[in-house]
Parts: structure tokens; sequence; C-alpha cells
């Protein structure tokens, strides 16, 4: 399924959603496979989980990261002269065939990998996500001020003080007044609990 402009991707098999970390892990082992990863890196975002960084290194690639964006995601592509990047968010860049994230290339290339691989969810199922929590926290006045990138990234720091396996993701919306909030570790419930309370109204 795509979405309403077609740079997005979702995949189901036999009726259950495969998770985009598993497509996006899917097409860069393929690529690998058949040697069509260029320099076997892939870019991948601040919010890509460390569990498919883990299965990537497992069959010998390697992920750099970019600011969340498909736009970053290609920019750091181009400089590093890659040709496969993505996001979480079901956005996954094919540089050999579109300049941006077209999901019908994209669906085809799935299509071929099944094809060739059986099973996807099959295929990838040794990428499984490290524990994480993905929230947004709601702004206003009082607590605004924290969210000037100096300001967030002491609470970054203070946050992984205290849980320091955790890994901290924090970046203010650019479309709501939000806070979007990404931490992952065993212990990225408390850490989130943390970070909560420090932007409490």
């Amino acid at each position: 399924a795509f979405d309403g402009d077609a740079d997005r991707l979702a995949v189901s098999e036999n009726g259950r959603i495969v998770p985009n970390n598993k497509v996006y892990y899917a097409i860069a082992k393929f690529m690998s496979e058949k040697g069509l990863l260029k320099q076997n890196t892939v870019v991948g975002t601040t919010l890509t989980n460390g569990g498919v960084v883990r299965a990537l290194s497992g069959v010998g690639v390697s992920l750099l990261r970019s600011d969340v964006g498909d736009t970053n995601v290609f920019n750091l592509m181009a400089a590093n002269a890659l040709n496969f990047g993505g996001e979480e968010s079901g956005h996954y860049l094919l540089t050999d065939f579109a300049t941006s994230s077209d999901a019908l290339i994209n669906a085809l290339f799935v299509a071929a990998i099944v094809c060739r691989r059986g099973s996807l969810a099959e295929y990838s199922k040794e990428c499984t996500d490290v524990p994480y929590v993905q929230q947004s926290i709601a702004l206003c006045d009082s607590n605004e001020l924290l969210t000037t990138k100096t300001a967030l990234n002491d609470v970054a720091t203070q946050v992984r003080k205290l849980y320091p396996e955790c890994r901290v993701v924090l970046r203010k919306s650019g479309t709501e007044n939000k806070l979007r909030v990404y931490v992952e570790g065993c212990e990225a419930e408390e850490a989130y609990k943390q970070i909560a309370a420090t932007f409490a109204k």
C-alpha cells in the first residue's frame, strides 16, 4: 500500500503487516547479497532502531545516520556516494532507479525479493527491534524554553547519565507545537518518564 503521494510503502504478508524496519533491512540485505550495495553501507536516521543496526552488522552492512526526513537521508547518501537509504516511516531511497522515495519502484523491488527469497518475514527474521518508546509531548509557554538545541542536548545528556544503556533523541516538531521523543534501550520506559516529567506543564 502507498500513502497519498506514493512516496511511502507499507507491506502486508499473509494478512499481517511487515514492520518497516524489516522491509528496510530486507532491501539492504538483498542488495548486499547481490553485490548491488555500494560500499556495503546504507543510510538511516537518528530514529533507526538499534536492532536494525545489529542485524545489518550481522550481514556485513554498515549504517550511517542522518537527521530525520527523506531529504536528509538523500543528502547523506549523495555525500557518501551510496545507493540505498530510508527511514522507519516507509521512505526507501533506491537511487539507482530514482532520486527520491518512489513507493511504486520500492514495491517492485520488494516483490523481486519475495520472488527470489520467499517469505519477507522469514528473510528478515533476524531483524528484531531493541525496546523503545516513541512519544510526543505538547509544548506550552512554560516548557517551550526548554526546546532550544542547547537545552534539549542538556536534557538528553542528563537522561543518558541516569540511563547509560539508553539512546535518547529529542527534537522539536516542524509541524506541531510538540516535542518528539525517542528513547531506545531496556530502560526506555523509565527514561521516557524522566523526560516527560522535565517537560510537564
